[in-house]
């Protein structure tokens, strides 16, 4: 029915909190003037490296910390049986069986859980398709899905856009729009 780009999104860390300690021998050396030049010097590279350590450290923390973070991208082709993500490395497709929940999290967005051949995922589809998955899906297993039925799922604008794109409005879930 459509193609358009897309960028899928896990919940996930971006590393395990690890990161690498650097460290610097310091020896001082010299008698007088000059092993206090010396010990001067090996003060501030000892201040170099621990400030490099706290730096790498906080990077690592941050990593670390659960986020939407983008894993894949590509072509997003939409049926009427479900839907292909074309990456760069494979195909996958996705039958809407194949998906147990969706929703909507704002437009151009949709949160997709399911079951895929690696287990269980939860991913956010970003695209200009988003809005086609979700109600594709919705229409054909969940019709009574609350975004759905209560036409919540229809940003603002998005009416004019799909009229500017030459497909036709879906004979569901439209709102009124002023001087129709």
């Amino acid at each position: 029915m459509a193609v358009a780009p897309f960028q899928l999104s896990a919940h996930t860390s971006g590393g395990d909190g690890s990161y690498i300690h650097g460290s610097a021998p310091f020896v001082a050396v010299g008698r007088g003037a000059a092993l206090g030049a010396s010990l001067a010097i090996s003060g501030a590279m000892a201040v170099g490296v621990a400030a490099g350590n706290a730096r790498r450290r906080a990077a690592a923390a941050q990593a670390a910390n659960h986020q939407w973070r983008p894993i894949d991208h590509g072509n997003v082709y939409v049926s009427t049986h479900g839907f292909y993500l074309h990456t760069p490395q494979a195909l996958h497709t996705w039958s809407f069986g194949s998906v147990r929940a969706a929703e909507m999290v704002c437009p151009g967005h949709v949160a997709v859980s399911g079951d895929s051949l690696n287990g269980p995922v939860q991913w956010i589809l970003s695209s200009l398709l988003a809005e086609m998955v979700f109600t594709q899906w919705a229409r054909q297993i969940h019709p009574q899905h609350p975004q759905l039925v209560s036409h919540s799922w229809i940003p603002e604008g998005w009416v004019q856009r799909v009229e500017a794109s030459r497909y036709d409005l879906p004979s569901f879930g439209t709102r009124q729009v002023e001087g129709r």
